[in-house]
């Protein structure tokens, strides 16, 4: 498992997908937003604005409930989510 530790742009949630904005924060990944639809991970921690918070990004996230095994996930318009 890999794990970095980025700066949150917004308040981040343990299990909020996220992506990294052109300013080097991260905020919650999300479709339609050309700035942040490429998710780089998911956190494991929570963080408000500005706080620093550990993100997986790479390796096997434990955050997910109520999946099956090889399922596909993707990324939703709800700020963080995913379908």
């Amino acid at each position: 498992m890999a794990l970095t530790v980025f700066r949150a742009g917004e308040n981040i949630n343990a299990g909020d997908i996220v992506a990294v904005t052109s300013n080097s924060v991260a905020r919650k990944a999300v479709v339609g937003d050309a700035t942040r639809f490429k998710a780089v991970g998911v956190a494991i921690t929570s963080g408000p604005a500005g706080s620093p918070f550990q993100v997986i990004v790479d390796g096997e996230v434990h955050t997910f409930s109520g999946l099956v095994p090889g399922d596909f996930l993707y990324l939703s318009n709800t700020p963080g989510s995913y379908y």
